[in-house]
């Protein structure tokens, strides 16, 4: 369940796939001889609205915003307490805002596909809210990248995987306006109950811990999110 909205209208459905389902998992888990379990967590709902940016993972005092938050931040400290001593090791990676080919473009995550697929055919994207809100785009080879390098030590884990870069949706679509020569004007709707204004995740214990940093710039994964979308 990977609605932030849907966890605000819903909060039991939430918790049922967000934090029940993943318990019973592990407890099955710690019935075979599963070595490792490797967890994408949500980086930006956990750290509620940060006090300082970019958001390192000692800066856990925030409360969530969203049933959707808080459930992924009690998953993050069951998963440490259930497996604490066993030899099931954790790997917890704090995803920003994961982007790239292949991101379905109708859902209402995903904001950069929704928009590249809606300028690309020449339609009006929607903005909620005023737009400056903030989100830490990085992009799916990084994370790919960062998921193979958690797997390859049995240290247990707990690190962020983002790009340290704030960037508003106004931006955002002015970026894309660009890129693709669209030259019309976004709709704005209401702000979404339980949405973060800002969010950019630390990534400097995850380069000290596994040599993990992002080699993809947004600029340039724009441009390969919009040539897999034009083919």
């Amino acid at each position: 369940q990977s609605s932030v909205v849907v966890s605000v209208e819903e909060p039991l459905l939430d918790f049922e796939h967000n934090l029940l389902q993943p318990v019973q998992l592990m407890k099955t888990l710690l019935d075979t001889d599963c070595k490792q379990f490797i967890f994408t967590s949500s980086g930006g709902t956990i750290f509620g609205e940060p006090e300082i940016i970019p958001t390192s993972e000692d800066d856990y005092a925030g409360e969530p915003v969203s049933p959707y938050g808080l459930a992924k931040k009690k998953l993050n400290e069951v998963i440490k307490s259930m497996l604490k001593n066993q030899t099931m090791a954790y790997s917890i990676l704090n995803l920003s805002n994961v982007y790239g080919p292949r991101q379905d473009p109708y859902g209402e995550a995903g904001v950069i596909s929704i928009f590249t697929g809606k300028l690309l055919n020449n339609e009006t994207p929607t903005i909620y809210g005023d737009g400056e809100q903030t989100r830490d785009y990085v992009y799916v080879l990084d994370v790919v990248d960062a998921l193979i390098k958690s797997s390859e030590t049995d240290e247990n884990l707990f690190l962020n995987i983002g790009t340290s870069i704030e960037t508003s949706v106004n931006e955002l679509l002015s970026i894309l306006s660009k890129k693709i020569s669209w030259d019309g004007e976004p709709n704005y709707e209401p702000k979404r109950e339980g949405e973060l204004l800002r969010s950019a995740l630390s990534n400097k214990r995850a380069k000290d811990q596994i040599g993990w940093e992002p080699n993809y710039t947004l600029d340039i994964g724009l441009d390969e999110l919009i040539s897999w979308f034009s083919k």
